[in-house]
């Protein structure tokens, strides 16, 4: 969740962040898609979010919007 919420904060558009946990055998790649403002004025981000740990793999595509104390939240 580290991960996630720094590239929510600090990437840009069409940039993937890489990350890896070699100690626990984890793995993953997080690529923020296109931002925009939802009907609460919040700016979102579209976010596809690979992981693996072994042979287990799954993508979740989702939205992350910045709440008014700063985090992020995540939908779908």
């Amino acid at each position: 969740m580290a991960a996630l919420q720094l590239a929510l904060s600090e990437l840009g558009d069409g940039v993937t962040l890489i990350w890896q946990r070699q100690a626990r055998g984890l793995k993953g790649r997080i690529t923020l898609r296109s931002a925009f403002q939802d009907d609460r004025g919040r700016i979102c981000r579209h976010v596809v979010y690979w992981f693996a740990h072994g042979d287990y793999q799954r993508q979740i595509e989702t939205i992350g919007c910045r709440e008014p104390d700063g985090s992020w939240s995540l939908s779908g």
